[in-house]
């Protein structure tokens, strides 16, 4: 399941979705209305996420425009091996996950 932040050229405001295969459904039309911090903060329940997704407004993934999947983070952790060129300068293993 891939969570995404997006908005339509009719949109002011950024929607959360589930991206299912070329379409993505809009959670609010599935009665969540807030925005994807807001999502994570209540926990990651992916059965109550794809419960939610049934009946939803699916729209082409070709006709919204995708933005940051969590606008405006708190707080990005990151470690150098992310980077193949400081993997190779290190000579250490690249990390699994």
């Amino acid at each position: 399941m891939k969570l995404a932040t997006f908005k339509t050229g009719e949109d002011t405001a950024p929607r959360v979705g589930v991206v299912d295969g070329n379409r993505i459904v809009d959670l609010a039309s599935c009665g969540f209305e807030g925005s994807m911090i807001e999502l994570l903060k209540q926990g990651l329940d992916i059965d109550a996420i794809a419960s939610k997704m049934t009946g939803g407004d699916a729209l082409p993934l070709s006709g919204v425009s995708l933005l940051a999947p969590v606008p405006d983070p708190g707080k990005v952790l990151a470690i150098g091996l992310n980077y193949g060129d400081h993997i190779a300068e290190s000579g250490m293993d690249a990390p699994a996950h």
